[in-house]
């Protein structure tokens, strides 16, 4: 298999429903490249074609590299982080502009590395927003699959989202409002701590765009 031929196979499942709605998103901060129109679910299905492909590694780097959104994901979906480096996440993620590859990019890669709790604090705590939306996205994906992770790696973070999320960018607003609610899914302390948080600072917007998407509120779940 080659990039060659995947970009081909991708452009074969393009919706032309989807295209004119990704183009719009794009320029809102959705995606940071241009979309063929193509839905996750059917991006996730050809993923997992993937399984058994020798070299999975050296196709996600390729991937990457293509100005097109659904070739990012399709790469994300694929990698294995077993083999991702540092060096490797920092490039990429200057390179991954955009709300859908830092929620995909944090949870399929980066929580799966031995970097994402050094980072955490990095990117959390950094000038740049779009370091900071990582950052939140890392947090809850971290919340969601490190089952070993003690609550008082995630309890510090209450009292600067409840400080900090009202006056925060889009996309680290959104970050930050999931983490709560997948932190307080872990334990029934963080869940009280959790609650008490997102009381202090719901209802929240977040902008999605034209899409169906609504701002999740974690009162109503975690309850």
């Amino acid at each position: 298999m080659t990039t060659q031929k995947i970009i081909s196979e991708l452009k074969d499942m393009v919706d032309p429903k989807r295209t004119a709605r990704h183009d719009a998103n794009t320029q809102m901060g959705l995606t940071a490249d241009p979309s063929l129109g193509i839905g996750i679910t059917v991006l996730k299905k050809y993923a997992k074609t993937f399984k058994k492909v020798g070299n999975r590694h050296e196709l996600a780097i390729s991937l990457w590299d293509e100005k097109i959104f659904e070739a990012k994901l399709l790469s994300i979906f694929i990698e294995n982080p077993k083999e991702v480096t540092l060096e490797q996440i920092n490039s990429q993620t200057e390179d991954a502009r955009g709300f859908a590859n830092a929620m995909y990019y944090s949870e399929f890669i980066i929580a799966k590395t031995p970097f994402a709790w050094d980072l955490l604090p990095k990117w959390t705590s950094s000038e740049d927003k779009h370091l900071r939306a990582f950052g939140y996205n890392l947090l809850w994906a971290l919340a969601k699959v490190d089952k070993k992770a003690s609550d008082e790696l995630f309890e510090k973070y209450f009292d600067i989202i409840a400080k900090n999320i009202e006056t925060e960018e889009n996309w680290v607003k959104e970050g930050m409002n999931n983490a709560v609610w997948y932190i307080g899914k872990r334990s029934e302390n963080l869940k009280q701590q959790a609650v008490k948080c997102a009381k202090s600072y719901w209802p929240i917007k977040v902008d999605y765009g034209d899409t169906s998407c609504i701002t999740l509120n974690p009162l109503k779940h975690l309850k």
